[in-house]
């Protein structure tokens, strides 16, 4: 199953997807389906005719009638209209339609992580350090501004994404680093994941999530361990034969020795990694900064350089058969599209 995202697939339209219109926006492809919500492309023509592409997405049809869970989209949009950086998707509006919500977001002409691993792979290529710590400072500068939104009175609202995997983090066919889906990710508390038996993603919740513990901004700063250790190794952190035994390592923190893959200072980052990923919040990082610094500071004396011109350079070179892909499908459901009316 896809990860949520606002970035789309090279997986190209469902078979039997038929467009349909909410208010003026027409959907005309599902890029994305999680454990909570559903994401499309869509495309909204302006009264003076100009056409702007849009991410739409809707809580599943099982959920939607979860009084928290529809508050908790409202709140995301809200919460969004105070939170502004170039390293989160932003969220443009919220549109109800026969009784149904869904939030506008940006859309961003590129891929999400778990699909660029993907090409990796498939061309056998190995994540270059500096596209990998791109991605990554990329993520951390986007946790730092959730976890520092404050609303209209300017009071820190403390929030947490709880939802950081490979799926919501986009990196755009220019570079850019986006995170996605924040938010929505604090309505799954255990009496709604009880009451509506949402399964979360256990291989990439901090042990407090996986057992139901308090939560926190560090939280997510023990969520992104998990992705940097991953990026580095190559591979899931917590691998297993059973959904019950990746459960069980995730509620222990039962974290496995990187692998040693031949990088720079694999101590320097075997301490950084350690610190993120200990199973007590307050042993962690104090903040996504602190994270960041630490990174950074690996980064500069192993002289790796960070360029979003690069990344997006590196991903036109090398990926350029799918990026085309990508840019044909879209443009071929496009052109297939009846006007809007006026």
């Amino acid at each position: 199953m896809a990860e949520e995202n606002g970035a789309g697939s090279a997986t190209g339209q469902p078979e039997g997807f038929t467009p349909f219109r909410v208010g003026r926006f027409v959907v005309y492809e599902k890029i994305g389906e999680g454990g909570m919500a559903e994401v499309f492309l869509a495309q909204k023509r302006t009264k003076n005719g100009v056409a702007q592409r849009v991410v739409l997405k809707r809580l599943h049809v099982h959920l939607a009638q979860e009084p928290d869970l529809a508050h908790s989209l409202v709140d995301e949009a809200k919460v969004a209209a105070h939170l502004s950086s170039g390293n989160v998707a932003q969220v443009l509006d919220l549109v109800e339609h026969d009784g149904t919500l869904y939030i506008a977001m940006e859309y961003v002409e590129g891929l999400d992580l778990n699909h660029i691993l993907q090409l990796f792979t498939r061309h056998q290529l190995r994540v270059p350090l500096s596209f990998l710590f791109h991605v990554f400072t990329g993520v951390l500068n986007g946790v730092e501004a959730v976890h520092g939104v404050r609303d209209e009175d300017g009071r820190l609202l403390r929030m947490v994404h709880l939802d950081i995997t490979p799926g919501n983090i986009l990196v755009s066919f220019e570079g850019e680093v986006k995170l996605c889906d924040f938010g929505i990710a604090r309505a799954t508390a255990q009496d709604i994941l009880d009451r509506t038996k949402i399964q979360g993603k256990f291989s990439y919740m901090s042990p407090e999530q996986a057992s139901g513990g308090e939560l926190t901004h560090r939280s997510d700063l023990f969520t992104c361990g998990i992705v940097l250790w991953e990026l580095l190794a190559g591979r899931r952190m917590y691998r297993a034969k059973t959904r019950a035994d990746v459960y069980r390592m995730a509620v222990e923190a039962d974290v496995p020795q990187l692998p040693d893959r031949g990088l720079p200072d694999y101590e320097g980052l075997h301490r950084i990694l350690a610190r993120s990923l200990r199973k007590d919040p307050g042993q962690r990082y104090e903040s996504a900064k602190d994270f960041h610094d630490a990174v950074m500071d690996y980064v500069h004396k192993q002289g790796i350089v960070l360029s979003q011109i690069e990344v997006g350079r590196f991903l036109t070179e090398h990926f350029a058969e799918d990026i085309l892909m990508v840019r044909n499908e879209r443009e071929r459901l496009i052109g297939s599209l009846a006007p809007l009316d006026s």
